[in-house]
């Protein structure tokens, strides 16, 4: 926004004459405005949400005006983006005295038992040992939205896991991910929720 203000053309705006408006919904009207802008003479139609908080001689409250902006992200933000996925991915805090399947730990069964893995497909035998890892990358998919909230952003993506069930049986599976990333210190954070086992591939 301090940007765009600065900009020479939005420095010089006079002659602004407010127009019709038109109702869109109980809180939002549509108010077309002519001025002149940086010299040229311009028409424009803008959206304006009542704002209920701020309230003149009791009956009529103020209104602002929304100002569109591009909801995108430049490559360096995307790729910033794609890396604080990557990190919570290679970096998943799991208790394996608690789950079956924490990635990237190997569970042994003790000698003369077995275990039945609990599996979307069906139940899978393991009677020596048993991991899972990801596989592929989970940002080849990714979906980045801008959160209404302040430097946050929404993001979502598909996943796969490969489970190695005593070292001659794999299964593939495949799920997805949603998480948010805060932009802080010139990088993202992230809060990111792993779903990649929900289904057989």
């Amino acid at each position: 926004m301090t940007a765009m203000m600065a900009v020479d053309q939005n420095k010089r705006i006079s002659n602004v004459k407010v127009g019709s408006a038109s109702r869109l919904d109980d809180s939002t009207n549509s108010v077309r405005v002519t001025l002149s802008w940086g010299g040229a003479s311009e028409d424009l139609t803008y959206k304006v949400r009542k704002d209920t908080s701020r309230v003149h001689y009791v009956f009529y409250p103020s209104w602002r005006v929304q100002v569109p902006f591009t909801t995108g992200l430049n490559p360096a933000a995307k790729a910033a983006a794609a890396a604080s996925i990557k990190a919570a991915f290679g970096n998943v805090t799991c208790d394996v005295k608690q789950y079956f399947d924490c990635p990237n730990h190997r569970y042994a069964v003790p000698a003369g038992y077995y275990y039945m893995l609990p599996a979307a497909g069906g139940d899978i035998r393991a009677n020596s040992w048993w991991s899972l890892a990801f596989v592929g990358d989970p940002t080849t998919s990714m979906k980045l939205t801008v959160s209404a909230d302040s430097g946050k952003i929404d993001a979502s993506g598909l996943c796969g896991m490969k489970l190695t069930v005593d070292g001659s049986k794999t299964y593939n599976f495949v799920g997805d991910w949603t998480g948010t990333l805060t932009w802080s210190a010139g990088g993202f954070s992230s809060d990111v929720t792993l779903n990649c086992d929900t289904s057989r591939a």
